[in-house]
């Protein structure tokens, strides 16, 4: 199975500005051969997962830093959005639509430790990373279970993680 971090650059005016897309290959899917069945869990984030904890309170820091996070303990606010295509593995430039574009931070393998799922959607996911720039173990927690947020856009993803609906913690 495979993962991507994509540093989604949005139009001016869009309903979601400019954020990161981690997407995770959904393990029960991954064995579909390589066609459309393929898809991603995907969830944005307002601030890079390649950030260092220094540069987290940074609204929008560049989307090309090398610098690795070094502490992701109170972890970092999330939104779930719907899964995507498996083309997303490898591909940069615009999305159709006038949706903006996508360049590609960081990519690898990744290994599917524990998925939880309660009344038909995701709520937990662990996983192994194993990339150039992000290796090691991450975890993404739903933190509410209310039934009347739909996945999509649940929040800004810039507001403070007692807003956020998912959190992700790092333990590289």
């Amino acid at each position: 199975m495979s993962f991507v971090v994509l540093y989604h650059e949005t139009l001016p005016g869009a309903a979601r500005p400019s954020h990161w897309d981690l997407m995770i290959e959904d393990p029960a899917k991954a064995g579909s051969g390589g066609g459309d069945e393929r898809t991603l869990w995907t969830w944005a984030l307002a601030v890079s997962p390649l950030l260092s904890s220094e540069a987290a309170n940074v609204e929008f820091a560049d989307p090309h830093s090398e610098s690795l996070l070094a502490s992701m303990s109170q972890g970092l606010a999330c939104i779930r959005l719907p899964d995507h295509r498996a083309a997303y593995l490898s591909y940069e430039g615009e999305i159709p639509g006038g949706r903006g574009k996508v360049t590609r931070i960081e990519g690898g393998k990744c290994r599917v430790l524990e998925s939880t799922e309660r009344n038909g959607q995701l709520t937990k996911i662990t996983a192994h990373l194993y990339g150039t720039k992000l290796c090691g173990r991450l975890s993404l927690e739903r933190k509410t279970l209310d039934p009347l947020t739909p996945i999509g856009i649940e929040v800004d993803p810039q507001k403070s993680l007692s807003q956020a609906h998912w959190r992700l913690t790092w333990n590289g």
